[in-house]
């Protein structure tokens, strides 16, 4: 885990060394042990780091033999051993044991297509001096994150958007699109930020910034490539050798390493396997609520008692209110998973017995364990009644009942088309309920793009794959990276450590892609071929329970505990002032759900956060501290 930053100045003058020191100072959280910065002319880059390989040899910026070639990275390259044989015998020379350094060479002989040849986490820039040129890649996956800015005057990257508010040339600016996006959602999709200017570099591409001009391209893509010859069985063995694999080489480190427990399927797995390649017991973390009906320890002792793992656990109580201003200064934008809390809480917690975690990310989207997609799944008999009848007859009758009614949203969702369906279930304010919550002089500063677009255009790139592979691509591209990558990597840096995250591996990726559907999601049971080679290995009770997720009791805690606090950031004259929202339909959602009427949760959540991030980075600078 490690915080990187660079500019270059398109006027020519000098790049301000001290500037990007402030800039890679404002995340230290990411990486408290070093600061490196380097200039050359218009052009710097800096970074802060966590050292976990390399101690004491790691420093970065690193170059090549001649220093013509400087880099900086953000996360962790596990083929690097293969890498370092393979670059010597080619005649390159390296100056320390650290993993990155690869990354100098492989940019010699590869060019912009360095990434293809890296097997890891990472977000990577590369300053080319003889060129002019800096080269910015991003992780298959997107598990670590990249921000860009180019006015024309100067450009600008960083892995956390307040660094790139350091300078003077960043205005901290609403973009109203984004704020449309982020209500739609409950994130801000790439390549948009909540920021005017700023923009995100999407997953598995890279950004070639020359002659005063950028360049975007993608360099991987998940490909369904069905595999319809081999055995279950045999494609079961080949699931768990791949990720047998590639949690083995996560464990290279020079430094303590643990792992999150859940006591679900895949945080179980990890843990397995990291016991059967670790000499020692493995330390595993593990949250719970006091709520009954988000609360998994007892499976987690489950898991942590079969491998002998030395474990902690801690309760998240309705005070968890008291850390949400530091919680949404880490996350920079408006984000609206509460699940961001007990995941806050938990990296404190084994931060303070080691550097880095394994966890378990990535294997609801790799394998479909999401119970949304057996949902989904279940709703497609409703496609079979004719369309005439599903838009003529369904949808009017659903805009007709009131809103409280039972059965009005599901009528309007079996209205539609697959993919308009899987929006519609994605979405948290959905096009006809901003209609009754924007005001019109918000809704005039939109552009005509619809957000569902967001996600169309993912469905739309794998038209001739069955459902239930366009929902989990879909979900890979945007939930996934948008949402749970960005919780678990800001909530980890926040305390200074570093997650790795075996099942987005992108081999494991690759194998899970070939999977046919019905061994992923069959006869009702999801995660069916990773359940099955994981049989004999995890305890019969973990593979075979209901999924729970990693909810938070927010609705109850709104409610109760929490009351006062929401109506205090919802109806305050200076939130009411942004002019955003009709006070009216706010208040109409927020008596819903006091008396019990309805679960407005996420909404309220929603819109508690957006106003918090208001205060935090556009009201007050946040560069003054995270209160």
């Amino acid at each position: 885990m490690c915080g990187i930053c660079g500019l270059i100045n398109l006027d020519g003058s000098p790049a301000d060394g001290e500037l990007l020191a402030t800039m890679a100072r404002m995340m230290k959280h990411r990486g408290p042990d070093d600061l490196g910065v380097y200039t050359d002319g218009p052009a710097g880059i800096g970074m802060v780091r966590l050292s976990v390989i390399d101690l004491a040899g790691g420093h970065q910026p690193m170059h090549n033999e001649d220093e013509s070639t400087w880099m900086v990275c953000n996360g962790e390259i596990y083929n690097f051993p293969e890498l370092r044989k393979d670059l010597a015998k080619r005649g390159h020379q390296l100056y320390n044991r650290s993993d990155v350094e690869t990354i100098v060479h492989l940019y010699e002989e590869h060019d912009a297509g360095f990434p293809n040849h890296l097997r890891g986490e990472f977000a990577v820039a590369v300053w080319d001096a003889p060129r002019r040129r800096m080269v910015l890649a991003r992780d298959r996956l997107g598990v670590k994150p990249l921000h860009y800015y180019n006015d024309g005057k100067v450009f600008l990257f960083a892995s956390e958007i307040k660094a790139l508010l350091c300078h003077p040339a960043v205005k901290r600016e609403v973009d109203p699109d984004a704020i449309n996006e982020f209500l739609t959602w409950n994130y801000v999709p790439d390549p948009f930020t909540a920021f005017k200017g700023i923009r995100k570099l999407p997953p598995a591409h890279v950004l070639v910034f020359e002659n005063g001009r950028e360049r975007i391209s993608q360099y991987w893509n998940i490909s369904y490539d069905i595999d319809t010859k081999s055995s279950v069985e045999d494609l079961a063995e080949k699931v768990l050798a791949e990720l047998s694999e590639a949690v083995k080489i996560r464990l290279i480190s020079d430094v303590p390493l643990g792992a999150f427990l859940s006591g679900g399927v895949d945080s179980s797995a990890v843990v397995a396997l990291m016991a059967q390649h670790s000499g020692r017991p493995v330390k595993t973390f593990s949250i719970g609520f006091e709520e009954a009906d988000f609360n998994e320890v007892e499976y987690a002792r489950i898991v942590a008692e079969r491998f002998g793992t030395d474990h902690e656990e801690f309760i998240v109580k309705a005070n968890a209110a008291e850390i949400i201003d530091d919680i949404l200064w880490y996350l920079d934008e408006p984000f609206g998973d509460s699940s961001a809390i007990p995941t806050f809480v938990v990296s404190k917690i084994a931060s303070s017995r080691v550097k880095v975690v394994l966890s378990g990310d990535g294997g609801d989207e790799t394998f479909a364990g999401y119970e949304r997609y057996q949902w989904e799944m279940g709703r497609r008999h409703f496609t079979r009644i004719p369309k005439f009848i599903r838009t003529g007859l369904f949808q009017p009758l659903s805009r007709l009942l009131p809103e409280a009614v039972y059965g009005k949203h599901f009528l309007n969702h079996i209205s539609l088309e697959d993919d308009q369906r899987y929006v519609n279930l994605m979405s948290c304010f959905s096009n006809v309920v901003k209609s009754q919550l924007y005001t019109d002089d918000f809704r005039a500063k939109l552009s005509a793009v619809d957000c569902s677009e967001s996600l169309m255009k993912h469905f739309r790139a794998h038209n001739d794959s069955d459902y239930l592979t366009r929902m989990m691509y879909v979900d890979a591209k945007t939930y996934l990276t948008g949402d749970c990558l960005v919780k678990t990597d800001r909530m980890s840096s926040a305390n200074s450590l570093e997650v790795r995250v075996p099942f987005l591996d992108h081999k494991v990726t690759e194998i899970a892609a070939t999977i046919p559907s019905d061994l992923k999601l069959r006869a009702g049971v999801s995660k069916y071929i990773l359940k099955k080679c994981l049989r004999g290995l995890l305890p019969d009770v973990i593979l075979d329970r209901g999924k729970m997720g990693f909810g938070v009791p927010v609705a109850k805690w709104f409610t109760g505990e929490w009351s006062q606090l929401l109506q205090q950031m919802l109806f305050e004259p200076r939130s009411v002032g942004r002019g955003y929202f009709n006070e009216k339909y706010i208040r109409h959602i927020w008596d819903e759900h006091k008396r019990g009427r309805r679960d407005h949760c996420d909404r309220l959540w929603a819109l508690w956060v957006l106003e918090s991030w208001h205060r935090k980075y556009i009201d007050a600078d946040p560069a003054a501290g995270r209160g």
